[in-house]
């Protein structure tokens, strides 16, 4: 891997989905060789609630918050654009309605978040349309086979479509 693209268009990487033990290094690695890093899932909500958002029953590592803290202080040590999810579909606690899309900072304390948001994706993609490579690693989704990835399956369907180098 290479450090910056020179223009307008550069490296991203999307880190996603696995704990944040297992992606952590990953994450460290890449913020030295991007411009930008996507970061989802279990590793993103982590990194979100390392920095004080409360998720609600999300499955969040707390001990390694100060690890996190370090990892985000370094994404702006380097300049590095690192994209953290703002909105989110939310399971509600007694809800049968598949979930609710809500910004991470209006979540419940009795609901947890199952996929990334319709801004999210809207986001990123804006984000990646301006890449040259992306680099993608693993699912967002709650866990693999969850009925309701339709964050998950809306950002796959658009980086089908991106015209730059995925893998």
């Amino acid at each position: 891997m290479m450090g910056f693209v020179p223009g307008i268009k550069a490296f991203t990487a999307a880190v996603l989905g696995g704990s944040f033990t297992r992606q952590a290094p990953l994450l460290g690695a890449l913020l030295g060789r991007c411009r930008a890093v996507l970061v989802g899932g279990q590793i993103g909500w982590t990194l979100l609630a390392a920095q004080g958002v409360n998720l609600g029953q999300t499955k969040v590592e707390r001990a390694h918050f100060a690890q996190a803290r370090t990892l985000i202080d370094q994404a702006r040590q380097k300049r590095v654009e690192l994209l953290l999810p703002g909105d989110a579909i939310v399971e509600r606690a007694g809800a049968a309605d598949g979930g609710a899309a809500l910004s991470v900072r209006q979540i419940p304390p009795t609901d947890r978040v199952i996929d990334i948001g319709p801004g999210t994706v809207a986001e990123w993609m804006a984000r990646l349309t301006r890449s040259v490579a992306v680099i993608y690693n693993g699912p967002l989704t709650l866990r693999p086979g969850t009925a309701r990835p339709s964050g998950s399956i809306a950002l796959a369907h658009a980086l089908g479509e991106l015209k730059t180098f995925t893998w």
